[in-house]
């Protein structure tokens, strides 16, 4: 194979599986890394695609940004039900102690039953139906702790915490499997949202919930999480786009 013919098959495959590493193209296309690297350095240089440590890939993944959103919907969401609940039930009609409110944050722990059995759902039902089926069960949560007996709340964040636990595994990981030449830079854009949506979903939850309590607070949760729920769904890449981005490597 010509030069000019191995680097237009390389860019295709790229494009086709969104990023590659050096060694699988190496195995691939039957040649030296020397080679192939500089294939890649010519492509780079021509502005087709972006070299990133040990591989390349595409200048955009139209799917990317289905785990971005993921992670500055819902961590926004998560967050601004933790700050802000404590708020609530130091208040009327709970006026509970700081220190049993404290406690709120063991259920954590229900977040760490739902990341180690995330594994078990998504063999059963794919990654795709199982994050939109996360951000939902998020927003049903949410939506739970409206009411005001106790109990509605402790179910509710219960329900939120343990699907927000469950999301966050497998969009962080997802995310990075996109592009396993990158996986650094991926992970780091993945925290960037993560923290964004924290810092700025977190700001405008406790704007509305000083204007409207925890009912206008509760309106933006269930609507960004809702929102994420649409966006997994439909956004995020299906099991035969998978699929066959593995066989194009074999």
């Amino acid at each position: 194979m010509l030069a000019d013919e191995r680097r237009r098959a390389i860019l295709q495959l790229v494009k086709k599986q969104g990023s590659a590493a050096v060694e699988d193209l190496v195995k691939h296309f039957n040649v030296s890394a020397v080679t192939l690297r500089s294939d890649l350095g010519q492509l780079a240089r021509e502005g087709a695609l972006i070299r990133s440590y040990g591989g390349a890939m595409v200048h955009e993944d139209p799917e990317f940004w289905v785990f971005y959103a993921q992670a500055f919907l819902l961590m926004g969401a998560f967050v601004t039900v933790y700050n802000l609940l404590s708020f609530r039930l130091l208040g009327d009609p709970y006026r509970l102690p700081a220190s049993v409110v404290s406690l709120l944050f063991l259920t954590y722990l229900v977040g760490t039953v739902g990341s180690s059995g995330v594994g078990r759902l998504v063999a059963r039902l794919g990654r795709r139906r199982v994050l939109a089926g996360a951000g939902m069960t998020m927003a049903i949560g949410a939506a739970i702790t409206v009411p005001t007996p106790l109990w509605c709340v402790l179910t509710g964040l219960v329900l939120l915490t343990f699907a927000f636990f469950v999301a966050h595994a497998i969009a962080a990981t997802w995310a990075g499997e996109r592009v396993p030449a990158a996986r650094s830079q991926a992970s780091a854009v993945y925290s960037l949202a993560y923290y964004a949506g924290s810092s700025l979903v977190g700001l405008v939850g406790a704007a509305l919930y000083a204007r409207f309590g925890w009912t206008g607070s509760t309106v933006l949760v269930v609507t960004i999480t809702a929102a994420a729920a649409v966006i997994a769904l439909l956004g995020a890449p299906r099991p035969e786009r998978r699929a066959e981005r593995q066989s194009s490597l074999s």
